[in-house]
C-alpha cells in the first residue's frame, strides 16, 4: 500500500537526464505519395468512417465508446423523412409471403436433396474394403444416418406443404406481414440470449403456407426452460412494401445458404454400440421408424431415441429456430415521424474479470456487432492459384473449420478479432464467408461475395498474403504489450479507459488499412515489385523479400496514425491518458483508510514488506511517464519502426506494473493454504523480481552516466591545468577567470560523476 511517497535522488536524476535527451525538438514529418496519390491520413468524417468500422461499440450509458463528446469513429443513424405512414400494400403481404414460401422452398428441397445425394455418393460402397476398422464403421454411422435423412426427406413436396412437419417452424416473415402492431422481446433459447426479437401477442394468430394456425409469439416452439419477456408497449409496423421483400429475400436467401448445415452436422451422426447397434438380416423387428437398410446391414436404433423422424426433427427444428431468431433480431422497426437514435444496449459487466482497479470496475463490456464488419473480398491462396473454384468447390465442402483457412485469405491485419472463412462456394464464382468473432462464442454472421477472381498471378497473390501476415505480426506487438493477444478482448483489459482506447486505435487503424488511397499504395507496391520473382519458383521461401516491401507500408500506417486525432488526443497519445486514468484510479485507493488499514492488516498476517507497494506505484508513475515522452517524441517519424518497438516496450512496462498492482490489491478475502494464497503470494514475488530488475537497470544507467561525467570532468581538469602551466609565464588576468570558471565546472562534473557511481554499484 502507498503509505509515503518517495522519489530517491537517484531516481529523479536519472529521470531528468533520460526526459532530457529525448526531447529534442525537431519538425514532424508526414507521408505524402505523389500528387496523384496523395495519401490523406486526416480523420474522416463519422458518416464516411462508419462504412470501414470495425464495429459498434456497447460501452457506457448511452452505448458508444469513448469520451462523452466523441463517437470514435462510429455514426449514429438519424431517419430524416418527416412522415412515417403504414403501407398501403401491408394487407397483401400475408398472401405474398405464402407465394413466395412455395416458390422458394422447392429450390430449398432440392438444395437438400442434392447435397444428401453428394455425401452418399462419397461414401461410397460399403463393400469397399477399407484399411482402417475404424475409418469403415464411422462410413457405416454416415451412411445410416444419411439414410434416415434422404427417408426424411422423401416425401415429394413435403417441405412446400407443410415445413413445419419437418422441423422448419417459419415464424418471422408471418410476424411482420400479418400483424400490424408488434411487441419487443428478449428472449433466451437454448442457452442463447436475443434482444429485440419482433413479436405479437399471446392471441395473435395467422394461416400458415399449410393452412394451419400459427402463434405468433413464438410459444409454439419456445417453451420450458426457454423465455421470452416482452414489453408492454406495442409498436406500430411501418414496415414498407421495399423492405418487406428485402427481409424476406434475405430470410430466404439465408436459409438456402444455410439449410446444409441445419440438417446434418458431424455430431448429429449416432455411435456403433451407444445410439445404433447391428441387428441381424432375418430379425422380427420391421418398425421402420427405428430401423435402417444399409447396403445389407440392417441397423436398428437404440431405445432412448422413439424414432428416426423424432431425432432429426429436434436437430433441425432447434437450428431454424436460432435462424428464424438470428433474422428477426436483424429486422429494425423504424419510425420515421421521430428522427431519433438508436442507441446499443450497453452489455453487462463480467463478474468473473475482476477490475484493474478494485473500487473502479468497468461500467460495460465492449462489444462489436458483425453486422456492421465489412464485407471484404476473398483471394485464394497463392499455392492454389492455378485452381478453379469449381475444383475447390467438393473440397472445401469436407474441409475442416480449421483446412477451410488455407484455402483464401482476406486483407484484415489489425482486427484480428473477427475471423473471415469462406465456407460454401456456389456456382458463378461465388462464395458464402462466415465473420467469427474470437472473443465472443456465438457472435458471426455469413454474407455471399460474388464474383470472385480467379487466375491472378500466384507471385501477386503470395506477396498480398505475405504483406498482409507481416502487418498482422508487426501490429499484433501493440496487443501483446496489453497483455492481449490476436482475439483483442477489450473487456479482459477491465477498465474503462483502457478499453475505450484500444478500441479507438484498433478501429483508426482498420480505417487506414481499408482507406482506398492505402490500398492503391498497397497494390502499386505489389504491381512494382512481384514480376521480380521468378514465375517458375512457386515453392520459394520469400517471406523475408515480402517483409522488407511490407515495411514501406507499416510505417505509412505508424505515420497515419501519428498524424490522427483519436478522442481529441493524438493517435499514439490516447492510451497514455488511459494509463494516467488508471494510474489516478490507483492512487484514490491510498485516501481510502478503510482500504488502506484491510491491506495492513493483510501484510501483517502474511508477513509482507509495504515497500513494495510504494516502490510499484512510483514504478508505475515512472513508467508512464517515459510512454508519455515517447509517444509525444516529435522526431518519431524519421525512425518510425525502432520508435513504435520502443513505444511498445513502454506500453508493456506499464502495463506489467497495472497487473502486478491488480492482482496485490484484490479486495477478495485471502486464507492461508489456499489457491488463492499461493496465487498471490506468486504475484508479490513477481513484483519483487520486476522492482529488482528496474534497479538493476537505473543502477547500470548511472554507472555509464556517473563514468562519462566523471571522465569529462578529469579531461577538463588535466586540460586546463597544461593550458595553465603554458600561459602562466603571460600573467593575464582573464587566463586565469578562465580556468578557475572551467575548473570549478569540471569539478562539479566529476563530483556528480563519483557520486552517481558509487549510488549505482551500491545498488
Amino acid at each position: 500500500m502507498k503509505v509515503n511517497k518517495n522519489h530517491s535522488r537517484l531516481f529523479k536524476l536519472i529521470s531528468i537526464v533520460t526526459i532530457t535527451s529525448s526531447s529534442i525538438l525537431l519538425p514532424s514529418f508526414l507521408v505524402t505519395k505523389s500528387k496523384d496519390n496523395l495519401i490523406n491520413y486526416k480523420q474522416e468524417s463519422s458518416s464516411s468512417s462508419s462504412e470501414t468500422s470495425s464495429g459498434g461499440s456497447g460501452t457506457g450509458n448511452n452505448g458508444n465508446s469513448g469520451d462523452s463528446n466523441s463517437n470514435n469513429g462510429e455514426t449514429t443513424t438519424f431517419n430524416t423523412r418527416r412522415k412515417r405512414e403504414k403501407d398501403a400494400s401491408f394487407g397483401t403481404f400475408k398472401n405474398t409471403i405464402k407465394d413466395k414460401l412455395k416458390t422458394d422452398l422447392k429450390d430449398i428441397q432440392q438444395e437438400i436433396n442434392n447435397f444428401i445425394d453428394d455425401q452418399l455418393k462419397q461414401i461410397g460402397d460399403l463393400k469397399t474394403s477399407e484399411k482402417d476398422k475404424n475409418k469403415y464403421f464411422e462410413k457405416i454411422e454416415r451412411k445410416t444416418y444419411l439414410t434416415e435423412l434422404k427417408k426424411y426427406f422423401s416425401k415429394e413436396n413435403a417441405l412446400v406443404d407443410n415445413p413445419t412437419d419437418l422441423g422448419f417452424n417459419i415464424t418471422f416473415p408471418y410476424i411482420i406481414s400479418n400483424l400490424e402492431k408488434l411487441y419487443t422481446a428478449t428472449v433466451k433459447f437454448d442457452g442463447k440470449d436475443y434482444s429485440d426479437i419482433k413479436i405479437g401477442s399471446a392471441t395473435d394468430k395467422a394461416q400458415d403456407i399449410s393452412s394451419k394456425e400459427k402463434k405468433l409469439d413464438y410459444t409454439d416452439v419456445i417453451n420450458g426452460e426457454n423465455k421470452i419477456a416482452s414489453d408492454n408497449k406495442a409498436q406500430d409496423n411501418f414496415i414498407n412494401s421495399k423492405e418487406f421483400d428485402d427481409a424476406v429475400n434475405n430470410y430466404l436467401k439465408t436459409w438456402k445458404v444455410d439449410v446444409k448445415k441445419m440438417i446434418y452436422q458431424n455430431q448429429d451422426i449416432l455411435e456403433f454400440g451407444k445410439d445404433i447397434f447391428l441387428s441381424p438380416t432375418n430379425t422380427n423387428e420391421t418398425n421402420s421408424s427405428t430401423t435402417t437398410q444399409v447396403d445389407g446391414y440392417t441397423v436398428h436404433l437404440d431405445k432412448k431415441h422413439k424414432s428416426w423422424n423424432e431425432y432429426i426433427k429436434e436437430k433441425i427444428s432447434k437450428r431454424f429456430t436460432h435462424f428464424d431468431l438470428e433474422q428477426n433480431q436483424k429486422f429494425k422497426i423504424v419510425d420515421e415521424a421521430k428522427p431519433t437514435p438508436t442507441p446499443t444496449k450497453p452489455t453487462l459487466p463480467d463478474p468473473t474479470n475482476k477490475p484493474l482497479v478494485p473500487t473502479s470496475p468497468p461500467s460495460s463490456q465492449i462489444t462489436q456487432a458483425v453486422e456492421a464488419l465489412p464485407n471484404l473480398e476473398p483471394y485464394i491462396n497463392y499455392q492454389f492459384a492455378s485452381y478453379d473454384l469449381s475444383n475447390l468447390k467438393s473440397t472445401l465442402s469436407s474441409a475442416s473449420e480449421e483446412e477451410k483457412e488455407k484455402y483464401f485469405f482476406f486483407l484484415n491485419p489489425i482486427n484480428t478479432r473477427f475471423k473471415y472463412t469462406v465456407d460454401q462456394i456456389h456456382d458463378n464464382n461465388s462464395v458464402v464467408v462466415r465473420i467469427t468473432d474470437q472473443a465472443k462464442s456465438g457472435n458471426s454472421r455469413t454474407y455471399i461475395y460474388e464474383n470472385v477472381q480467379v487466375g491472378k498471378d500466384w507471385r501477386f497473390l503470395m506477396l498480398l498474403e505475405k504483406e498482409s501476415k507481416y502487418i498482422e505480426q508487426e501490429f499484433n506487438k501493440l496487443y501483446k504489450a496489453l497483455l492481449l493477444d490476436e482475439k483483442i478482448n477489450y473487456n479482459s483489459l477491465a477498465h474503462d479507459s483502457l478499453q475505450e482506447s484500444v478500441f479507438s486505435l484498433v478501429n483508426a487503424a482498420t480505417q487506414i488499412v481499408s482507406s482506398s488511397s492505402f490500398k492503391s499504395l498497397w497494390f502499386e507496391n505489389i504491381i512494382n515489385n512481384y514480376q521480380k520473382i521468378d514465375e517458375s519458383d512457386q515453392f520459394g521461401d520469400y517471406t523475408n523479400w515480402a517483409n522488407k516491401k511490407a515495411k514501406y507500408l507499416f510505417e505509412t500506417l505508424l505515420k497515419a496514425i501519428s498524424a490522427s486525432k483519436l478522442n481529441n488526443n493524438p493517435g499514439w497519445y490516447l492510451l497514455v491518458k488511459a494509463f494516467n486514468n488508471v494510474k489516478y484510479d490507483l492512487d484514490q485507493l491510498t485516501n481510502d483508510e478503510s482500504t488502506y488499514n484491510s491491506h495492513l492488516k493483510r501484510a501483517q498476517e502474511f508477513d509482507l514488506d509495504l515497500k513494495y507497494y510504494d516502490q510499484l506505484y512510483d514504478a508505475l508513475e515512472h513508467s508512464i511517464l517515459k510512454l508519455s515522452t515517447t509517444a509525444n517524441q516529435l522526431t518519431k517519424n524519421l525512425h518510425i519502426s525502432s520508435w513504435f518497438n520502443k513505444y511498445t516496450d513502454d506500453i508493456k512496462d506499464a502495463r506489467e506494473y497495472v497487473e502486478i498492482l491488480r492482482n496485490l490489491l484484490t479486495g477478495k478475502p485471502i486464507s492461508k493454504d489456499s489457491e488463492d494464497y499461493k496465487e498471490f503470494m506468486t504475484n508479490y514475488q513477481k513484483a519483487i523480481d520486476k522492482l529488482n530488475e528496474k534497479n538493476q537497470t537505473t543502477n547500470k544507467t548511472a554507472i555509464i552516466i556517473g563514468s562519462i561525467l566523471l571522465s569529462l570532468g578529469l579531461l577538463f581538469i588535466i586540460t586546463n591545468l597544461l593550458i595553465l602551466f603554458i600561459k602562466a609565464k603571460k600573467k593575464n588576468k582573464n587566463s586565469k577567470l578562465i580556468f578557475i570558471v572551467t575548473s570549478c565546472i569540471s569539478t562539479i562534473s566529476s563530483v556528480m560523476g563519483i557520486i552517481l557511481l558509487i549510488l549505482g554499484m551500491k545498488g
